[in-house]
């Protein structure tokens, strides 16, 4: 598969072993893959280049994970996301748009 073909997809995690990790594993896949350590960086990089999906965390530094997702849609950038998290908590935050 060509490199321009393949499809582009942009993971942000705070964590840099997380990132390279779900990074690498994608990428044995064929896809295409950038990162970002937070949301304030990965809004930057979906403002000036096509993803075609997006892997998140929730509990970053800057912008974190919902505050993300919510300038994403207020951009008009309308992309599948996945959200992640390496945390465990026992109680439920319900998203708020």
């Amino acid at each position: 598969m060509y490199l321009s073909s393949k499809k582009k997809i942009l993971i942000v995690d705070d964590s840099e072993v997380v990132r390279n990790f779900h990074s690498y594993i994608i990428k044995t896949f064929g896809y295409q893959v950038d990162t970002a350590e937070n949301g304030a960086v990965s809004l930057k990089k979906l403002l000036g280049e096509e993803y075609h999906l997006l892997i998140t965390d929730i509990n970053m530094p800057k912008m974190d994970g919902y505050e993300l997702i919510r300038n994403i849609y207020k951009k008009g950038i309308f992309i599948p996301i996945i959200i992640i998290s390496t945390e465990r908590r026992t109680e439920s935050r319900p998203y708020r748009t």
